[in-house]
C-alpha cells in the first residue's frame, strides 16, 4: 500500500476541498470493498457532500437582495413623484391647493435628507415618520385628500411594508442555510483520515488477499488523484511567492533611487536641467575639477 499524504488539503480553497472529498469518497465506494468498517468509513465521508456543496470561495448574493433593491428603487421614484406633485400644486391657480401644497411642502421638507435617498433603513424609517404624521395630524389628512395624494402615499407605505417583510425573510433564510465552513471542513478531513486509517489496518491485518489487493489498488488511485491537487496548490503558492519577491524588489529599487536623487544638487534660479533631471552646472563644475587635476599632473 502506498503512503497517502493528505495534510496539504487543509490549504485548498473551499471549491477544491469539496471537490476532492467528494471524488475521494466516490473512488472509495467504487472499489467494491466489502469490509464493514471500510463501508462505514466511506459512508461517513460521503455524508458531508451536501454541506460541502454550500462552501463557496466567494459569498454569493441572496436571491431576495435584487427583489428588495428593486422595490427600494421604486419607492424612491414614488417619493420623488410625491415631491414633484406637491411642488406643482404650489403653482396651481386654485388658492386652496396652493395653501395645501405650502403646508405639505413644509411637512416633507423636514425629512428631505433621509426621504429621497434610496436605502434600506434610513429611508424606511423616514417613510414611517411620514405615515405616523399623517395618521396623527388632521390638517395633513385634509390637504393630502385635497391634492389627491392619499393613494400615492398608501402605495409608498405598502411598498415599505413589503421591503420590511422581505428583509426579515432574507435574514431567516440566511440563518437557516448558514454553514460553519471551518466546522464542516474539519469534520470532513477527520472522516478522510479515519478512512485512510481503516485502509492501512485492512492492508496489514486482512486475511483475504483479494481485499488487500483492492486496498493497494485504491491507494494508488488516490495518490494519482491527490497529486493533481497538490501540484495545483504548489503552483499557486510559487506564483504568490514570486509576486511578493518582485514587489519587494521593486519597492527597494524605488527607495534607493529616491535616496540617490535626493543627494543630487538642486538647481538654483536660472539653472537648467538636462534630460536626466540633473543640473548642467553640476557637470560644468565637475569638468573644471577634472581639468585642474589634469594640469597639476602634467606639471
Amino acid at each position: 500500500m502506498e503512503k497517502i499524504h493528505v495534510s496539504f488539503i487543509k490549504d485548498l480553497r473551499n471549491r477544491e476541498f469539496s471537490h476532492l472529498i467528494s471524488d475521494v469518497s466516490e473512488i472509495s465506494a467504487e472499489s467494491k470493498c466489502k469490509n464493514s468498517s471500510f463501508i462505514k468509513a466511506t459512508n461517513n465521508l460521503q455524508s458531508h457532500y451536501k454541506k460541502l456543496l454550500q462552501l463557496k470561495d466567494t459569498k454569493p448574493s441572496h436571491y431576495l437582495t435584487e427583489v428588495i433593491n428593486k422595490k427600494v428603487r421604486n419607492r424612491t421614484e414614488y417619493l420623488a413623484c410625491l415631491r414633484m406633485r406637491i411642488r406643482a400644486a404650489l403653482l396651481s391657480p386654485i388658492p386652496e391647493e396652493r395653501i395645501a401644497a405650502k403646508r405639505l411642502k413644509f411637512w416633507i421638507d423636514r425629512y428631505k435628507k433621509e426621504l429621497f435617498k434610496p436605502s434600506l433603513t434610513v429611508q424606511t424609517q423616514a417613510v414611517g415618520y411620514l405615515h405616523l404624521d399623517k395618521i396623527e395630524d388632521a390638517t395633513i389628512q385634509k390637504y393630502t385628500a385635497l391634492l389627491n395624494l392619499d393613494e400615492l402615499l398608501d402605495i409608498i407605505v405598502s411598498v415599505t411594508d413589503e421591503v420590511k417583510k422581505l428583509i426579515i425573510e432574507r435574514g431567516r433564510d440566511i440563518v437557516h442555510r448558514a454553514v460553519n465552513g471551518r466546522k464542516v471542513r474539519k469534520a470532513a478531513y477527520h472522516d478522510l483520515q479515519v478512512l485512510l486509517n481503516v485502509m492501512h489496518t485492512l492492508y496489514y491485518t486482512s486475511d483475504y488477499s483479494q481485499e488487500v489487493e483492492k486496498i493497494a489498488k485504491l491507494s494508488r488511485l488516490m495518490n494519482i488523484y491527490l497529486t493533481s491537487f497538490r501540484r495545483e496548490l504548489r503552483s499557486r503558492n510559487t506564483k504568490r511567492k514570486n509576486k511578493k519577491e518582485v514587489d519587494v524588489a521593486v519597492k527597494e529599487l524605488i527607495s534607493v533611487e529616491g535616496v540617490e536623487s535626493d543627494k543630487l544638487p538642486m538647481p538654483s534660479s536660472g539653472q537648467k536641467l538636462d534630460s536626466s533631471g540633473v543640473s548642467t552646472v553640476f557637470f560644468r563644475e565637475a569638468n573644471k575639477d577634472s581639468n585642474i587635476k589634469l594640469r597639476s599632473d602634467i606639471r
